[in-house]
Order: structure tokens, then sequence, then C-alpha cells
């Protein structure tokens, strides 16, 4: 029995992964991780202020975030690899 609702819950989390990374996806460039990056606070707020001000990386940001959301949402709810997407 625990097994089970082992299994479930590793599919209902890759589920959740899965649909955040693909509505982001579909968004067509209306989604960008520049408003998370550029309000961001505490001590690497620096940082994370200055990679908001490149466009270059906060496109990559953009595309790092989509493509890991869903391929971790896929394989948690396969099964493929799920020791290392629960992770990640």
């Amino acid at each position: 029995m625990k097994t089970v609702l082992m299994h479930i819950l590793r599919i209902m989390v890759g589920w959740h992964f899965l649909y955040g990374g693909v509505w982001k996806l579909m968004q067509n460039g209306q989604w960008s991780c520049l408003s998370y990056l550029d309000g961001a606070q505490g001590p690497l707020a620096g940082l994370f202020k200055w990679m908001a001000s490149q466009g270059w990386l906060v496109a990559m940001g953009d595309y790092a975030v989509m493509g890991g959301l869903t391929l971790i949402g896929l394989s948690l709810i396969t099964g493929v690899l799920a020791r290392i997407a629960s992770v990640l």
C-alpha cells in the first residue's frame, strides 16, 4: 500500500512540474523569469539584478526553466530517472 501511494504521489508531483513547464512553453513569449530576477531581495539580489539586465541571460534562463520543468515532470510521471529527478 505504501508503494502504491508513493507512485501516486510521484505522478501527481510530476504532473505539477509538467503542467508548469508546458504552460510556460505555450505562452509564446508572454512569460519570462525577468520579473523574478529583477524583484530579488537578499544577499544575492545584486547578482540577480545584474542577470536581469543581461538579455541573453534572461532568454537562457527562460528556456532553462521551461525545459527543466517539462523534463522533470515527464521523468517523474514515466518513472524514467525518477530517483535523479526527485533530487532536482
